[in-house]
């Protein structure tokens, strides 16, 4: 019995995407947060001046 190994690296590959999309969602939405919050300091700084 010859089992075709594409269907198991098919749905590696998807898992790995699955991952790599999600960490990267997870950085972009720090780095999001991030700014926000400084832009949110800067315009408080600016109306209290």
């Amino acid at each position: 019995m010859y089992e075709d190994p594409l269907p198991k690296t098919g749905l590696a590959i998807s898992i790995g995407g699955v991952s790599i999309g999600l960490s990267w969602l997870i950085g972009v939405s720090l780095v999001l947060i991030v700014i926000g919050i400084l832009v949110i300091r800067y315009w408080r700084r600016r109306e209290n001046a």
